[in-house]
């Protein structure tokens, strides 16, 4: 009887849906990354498991806060080295001139073969539409579906951007939705006043029918709410933000796999020339999932678009980390 017991455990983790996520703050005003001319900096991070996975992972990557100085242009990139079951390389490209003062990473590895992960990446000459004229400029790509996941919710992460502002504030947003025959993705980037996009570096997510992962896409529009133009400029000035979700997330919601990360803004400086954009204090509880966002010093967020990702831990999982807790 035994025997049986086990066989059935072990297919059913085996064939189950594997999460982790973790973060990674390593440029925090470090003069050896920020305070240099020499550019391009490159800098490499290797990330541990907290658990070793049972076959090789995808792992999304996402910016949680990004500073940086105004009035230059602002050059950085995300990619992986390599993905093993244990970990990965998290590699920064930062290309000048514009100091990056502090980043924060949020990462998400799994395993599930009901998500699909894929990074796009738009260069110069791609980007016709919005690297140069003045006013709102943007452009639609589009972006093929595997056609093993089924009924898929797509959402996108900002991984990487260049872009230059010509004595106004910094724009980019990024959009994407299903096509009507489900087969593709259209994305969106969009532009205005005299920011210039060289380049932009997206991971587009899409989660089908079978995975217990979630995603969505939100924002804010900080131009209703005055206390951002009228009062102090200093500080951390916050809107909070809450959307509901689905009941199956609020068992465990110490256990939940949950993210957020950038996918597009809109902002300015004052007398501080410092932008700094961050997604702080998320949770789920009491049907909400709820965020604060926070500009910092003399930061002047218009809007802030950001993307979601939940995922619930399968029963078995639930059991071994309760189990974990009571030793």
């Amino acid at each position: 009887m035994s025997k049986t017991f086990h066989f059935v455990l072990f297919i059913v983790m085996t064939l189950g849906a594997e999460w982790q996520t973790g973060l990674d703050y390593v440029i925090k005003n470090q003069p050896q990354l920020t305070l240099t001319s020499n550019y391009p900096i490159h800098t490499q991070i290797e990330i541990i498991f907290d658990k070793q996975f049972s076959e090789v992972p995808e792992v999304l990557l996402m910016f949680e806060q990004v500073t940086f100085e105004s009035m230059l242009d602002v050059d950085i990139n995300l990619s992986l080295g390599q993905v093993t079951k244990s970990g990965f390389e998290l590699r920064y490209r930062l290309g000048g001139p514009a100091r990056v003062q502090q980043l924060k990473v949020r990462w998400v590895a799994f395993v599930d073969k009901n998500v699909q992960l894929t990074y796009r990446e738009f260069n110069f000459m791609q980007l016709r539409e919005l690297r140069q004229g003045f006013g709102v400029r943007e452009d639609t790509f589009t972006h093929p579906i595997n056609a093993n996941i089924q009924s898929p919710k797509v959402s996108a992460f900002l991984v990487g951007f260049k872009i230059n502002p010509e004595n106004g504030p910094y724009a980019l947003q990024i959009h994407c939705v299903l096509d009507s025959e489900m087969q593709n993705v259209n994305l969106n980037l969009k532009t205005k006043d005299t920011t210039h996009v060289r380049y932009v570096k997206v991971a587009l997510i899409l989660v089908g029918t079978g995975s217990k992962a979630i995603t969505k896409q939100g924002g804010i529009d900080s131009r209703g709410f005055n206390y951002f133009e009228e009062q102090s400029t200093t500080g951390i000035r916050r809107i909070d933000y809450k959307q509901v979700v689905p009941d199956t997330f609020l068992t465990a919601p110490q256990d939940n796999i949950l993210s957020q990360g950038l996918r597009g803004f809109e902002a300015n400086s004052t007398e501080s020339e410092i932008i700094s954009m961050s997604l702080e204090k998320y949770h789920v509880y009491d049907e909400n999932y709820e965020m604060n966002f926070g500009p910092l010093n003399g930061t002047l967020i218009y809007s802030l678009d950001f993307s979601i990702l939940l995922h619930e831990p399968t029963k078995i999982e639930k059991m071994t980390m309760s189990h974990l807790r009571r030793r």
